[in-house]
């Protein structure tokens, strides 16, 4: 069997995805959309979503869904103590405005995420602005003598944990590992005790 996979975030308004309209609802009738187009029914695998508990229950219910594999969580303890892995080679910056910098960024990388979502000023105001209650912490680096940033991360809070929800790391080994040690030093301040994260083992 060819095994193929669809992933990207997912919005709708909650009267449109609810679980009380069933079929009749936006969520279902995407997959079911998509299912039909990409063939469901010859055999082939597919993934869609990485579901909330209430939107694994929908599709336990009405989409046949079965337990997905090989994905992969990554712990880090932010309070074990690290060597210092590098000098400090650039700068961390708070950021609270996406601009122009990040559509640099992403035209640099263009070439080498052919496949991947746009992560231009535009996508990144829209998906990570604060909604429902939800904040985000975002970090951007610049090395020394450099006009432009090198990377960014961004984070999401519960509690005494970070998730790592989205990240673009410099290139430069030295420069992405003082990045690290300085996101470290921020999320302690914070009071973080964990970061976590995860993605699919077939990820580039």
């Amino acid at each position: 069997n060819l095994h193929i996979g669809h992933i990207r975030d997912a919005f709708s308004l909650p009267k449109y995805r609810s679980v009380m309209l069933g079929r009749a609802g936006l969520f279902v009738k995407t997959a079911e959309s998509l299912y039909q187009q990409w063939g469901l029914n010859a055999g082939l695998a597919f993934y869609y979503g990485f579901p909330s508990q209430r939107h694994s229950r929908l599709g336990n219910r009405l989409l046949a869904y079965q337990q997905g594999d090989n994905w992969l969580r990554y712990r880090f303890a932010v309070g074990q103590k690290l060597r210092q892995l590098t000098a400090a080679s650039g700068v961390l910056r708070q950021v609270n405005i996406f601009g122009d910098e990040f559509d640099l960024i992403w035209q640099a990388r263009q070439k080498k995420l052919a496949l991947a979502v746009v992560r231009d000023q535009h996508f990144l105001s829209w998906r990570f602005n604060s909604r429902c209650g939800r904040t985000y912490w975002v970090w951007s680096f610049m090395p020394y003598l450099s006009k432009v940033i090198a990377g960014y991360v961004i984070f999401s809070r519960v509690g005494c944990k970070a998730y790592l929800v989205d990240f673009c790391l410099p290139d430069h080994v030295p420069d992405c590992l003082s990045f690290w040690q300085q996101i470290v030093k921020k999320l302690r301040w914070q009071g973080i005790a964990e970061v976590e994260t995860w993605f699919s083992a077939n990820s580039p």
